[in-house]
């Protein structure tokens, strides 16, 4: 009686493994044929397949060959029931293997299609290294179109037809004209080269006569531009003929020293009077001149 009751658990269990084996070759064989037409898309006519067949593509190798393998270890199941002499050979059966074997050999070489089933452990290995190379780097994914779909022609952007709206066209309006400001033309630095001559005199008093006058020079001929000048420092011996005055660019001056207090002079002796020169207008510079004023008496 138990014995009845286990062939009978192992005839259901076998009905369930042959029904497993024909629904996995059946979906199989219908991802592959998705595969393979995807491929075709891809590789022969450098097509861009839709989005729900590139999944497909890429995850259809591997999905075959586990359902492969479950197909082969069906007809594999079968075949150890008959040599346990659990059930009996049938033409029908066999030929029901050999379909449940077609997605294991469809992914080894699809022009084996059919082949003995003797062969299918080695076309199911063949399908799994195939399936693996699918995953590979180039030039290895020789199946479907590589990892993350490296072999995918680019998609061909469909041009945007843009429509022309009329625009109305404004009143013509006369451009101003903004005048354009003429380049202002920048002023050389201005050269200054006053120059005060003799720097050191001499003149002499007869008694209480008035000494001869001592002239200087205010020479500005090596300056490009005017200059202002005044006179400090005089101690009352000479008085300028002008304390003030401007000598034009490129110009001369002369300024007279008068000697006005010859009776102070010391008899046989001698007094320094010193002056200084600023340049008050056009330029810097402070020029210093001496006078030195002799004493002489009549025998």
């Amino acid at each position: 009686m138990a014995e009845h009751t286990h062939q009978g658990l192992e005839a259901r269990a076998a009905e369930a493994v042959a029904r497993a084996g024909l629904i996995t070759s059946i979906v199989g064989a219908t991802i592959m044929l998705a595969v393979l037409v995807g491929n075709l898309l891809v590789i022969s006519l450098r097509r861009v397949p839709p989005s729900w067949l590139a999944v497909v593509v890429q995850v259809g190798p591997p999905l075959v060959a586990l359902l492969g393998f479950i197909g082969t270890g069906s007809t594999w199941y079968g075949r150890w029931r008959i040599l346990r002499r659990r059930a009996e050979y049938d033409v029908r059966d066999d030929l029901l293997d050999q379909a449940l074997n077609a997605p294991g050999d469809a992914q080894g070489l699809p022009g084996q299609l059919g082949c003995a089933a003797a062969l299918n452990p080695l076309v199911l290995m063949l399908g799994l290294l195939l399936c693996l190379t699918t995953f590979g780097p180039a030039p290895l994914d020789i199946l479907g179109v590589g990892r993350n779909g490296a072999n995918l022609p680019a998609a061909t952007p469909t041009p945007q037809v843009a429509i022309a709206t009329p625009v109305p066209s404004p009143t013509a309006v006369p451009p101003t004209r903004t005048p354009v400001p003429t380049a202002t033309s920048i002023p050389p630095t201005p050269v200054v080269a006053f120059v005060v001559k003799p720097t050191s005199s001499r003149t002499s008093c007869v008694t209480t006569t008035t000494a001869t006058d001592v002239p200087l020079t205010l020479d500005n001929t090596g300056s490009t531009t005017a200059v202002g000048w005044g006179i400090t420092g005089l101690d009352g011996w000479a008085k300028p003929s002008a304390a003030t005055g401007t000598i034009p660019a490129g110009k001369k001056a002369t300024l007279t020293l008068t000697i006005t207090n010859c009776p102070n002079i010391p008899i046989n002796g001698f007094v320094d009077e010193q002056g200084t020169i600023t340049l008050t207008t056009g330029g810097k510079g402070t020029f210093v001149f001496a006078v030195r004023i002799f004493g002489y008496q009549l025998r």
